[in-house]
């Protein structure tokens, strides 16, 4: 809050003398009761309240572009989207209020209250902080460097964009100038042998049949071990643009109820997944994770109850998608889908078994009760060459076997089972 304060006149004691002239002025002067001379008016009181309700009003202004930046930013390579809009909210609350700034603690001593930098008793600028002062000009510094973080990430996002698709048409260039040499050979082995068909003999046409073979051959390696070669070369240019377009979501589409990804960004996602799949034989788990008796809750309890059954399990799926690219999505009413790349069989199975712990030991407290309940899970690991449709079909089957088979399990479907 910004304070206009109006300018104590001196002591009568610190008055500096005046000229004669001056004094005989002063004297013809008739003075007002408030210290004015007679010509002069008293500054009405709404005027200060007027510059102090501007000033309240630019702070809040200034909170509302600091709230407004942080709830719209995007992930980083250092930080993540909440923590920026946590880093901007705490911002917001140390213009309005005078509260804590980020990396800010408040101590008691003595019963007076006292703030203080988690690292030191000074902040950046070297002044002691108070409830009620403000860091500008850490506040500008922090602002500046958060741009400039997010511009370098995207000028390099950009870069990595322009140089994988460089290099798919380098490839493709390649390739096709490879292939026009190769059949250009073939052409040309090819002419030699219905030559040797319509003027040479037998031994003449097996020769250049045996030619022809063998150049094919040779040229089916070549071409293998030089598309070996490129899908490699792409391998990681792709896979690190791949996780930069799956980790960057919009926010509109997440689920209002439960805080992850929708349905239709999980097909997006799993599309994309089973694509790179099919290219570079990369494997990756879809969970289908279902709430065990679900309707129960919502008739013992209330529909709302079974709300906050589901809220409370995306909460903690979300918390347990640790690497960048994992992904949660709501899969039906009652279900949610998880999808982890790079995952052998075993490393599944160990974190199916994490899942139904996690859910076992979760207690939602709903209007003093506490309600518990299990998952069944069905899985599915990709295949190479498998598309979206028989992955999450797989995925399902288990699912639903597990369903029927005394649920608060899991259950791996395997590629050619019923």
């Amino acid at each position: 809050m910004l304070f206009f304060r109006k300018k104590k006149p001196a002591p009568p004691s610190e008055t500096p003398a005046q000229p004669q002239s001056f004094q005989s002025e002063a004297k013809r002067t008739k003075e007002t009761p408030s210290g004015l001379s007679a010509g002069e008016k008293e500054k009405p009181p709404h005027e200060d309240r007027s510059a102090e309700d501007l000033a309240d009003q630019a702070l809040d202004t200034l909170a509302e572009c600091l709230r407004a930046y942080g709830a719209h930013a995007f992930d980083l390579e250092a930080q993540n989207r909440d923590e920026i809009r946590a880093l901007f909210d705490t911002w917001a609350q140390h213009i309005l209020v005078g509260a804590n700034e980020p990396g800010q603690i408040r101590v008691e001593i003595e019963g007076e209250t006292e703030d203080r930098a988690a690292t030191s008793s000074k902040t950046s600028s070297g002044d002691t902080a108070g409830p009620l002062k403000r860091n500008w000009p850490r506040l500008r510094r922090d602002f500046a460097e958060q741009r400039r973080q997010e511009t370098n990430f995207v000028d390099r996002s950009r870069s990595d964009l322009r140089q994988a698709l460089w290099a798919f048409i380098q490839c493709l260039s390649r390739s096709v100038i490879a292939n026009a040499g190769e059949e250009t050979q073939m052409f040309q082995q090819l002419k030699r042998v219905q030559d040797a068909v319509a003027h040479d003999t037998t031994s003449d046409i097996k020769h250049e049949a045996l030619a022809m073979v063998e150049l094919v051959r040779h040229a089916s390696h070549d071409r293998k071990h030089r598309q070996t070669a490129e899908l490699t070369a792409l391998n990681e240019q792709l896979e690190n643009l791949g996780r930069d377009l799956d980790a960057q979501q919009a926010d509109a589409e997440l689920d209002a109820l439960t805080g992850v990804y929708t349905r239709t960004t999980f097909d997006d996602h799993a599309a994309r997944i089973t694509d790179f799949g099919i290219v570079f034989g990369r494997s990756a788990g879809l969970f289908l994770l279902d709430v065990d008796d679900l309707q129960w809750i919502n008739d013992s309890f209330s529909n709302a109850a079974g709300d906050a059954v589901l809220t409370a399990l995306g909460k903690r799926l979300r918390r347990n998608a640790l690497r960048r690219g994992d992904f949660v999505a709501r899969f039906e009413d009652d279900s949610f889908a998880v999808i982890l790349r790079d995952l052998s069989r075993a490393e599944a199975e160990e974190l199916a078994e994490g899942y139904l712990d996690t859910a076992r030991d979760l207690v939602v407290e709903y209007q003093g009760q506490n309600i518990r309940f299990t998952l069944s899970i069905g899985l599915a690991l990709l295949y190479p060459g498998e598309n979206i449709a028989s992955w999450s079909e797989r995925a399902k089957l288990a699912l639903d076997t597990v369903k029927q088979s005394g649920k608060d399990r899991y259950l791996i479907h395997q590629p050619g089972a019923g």
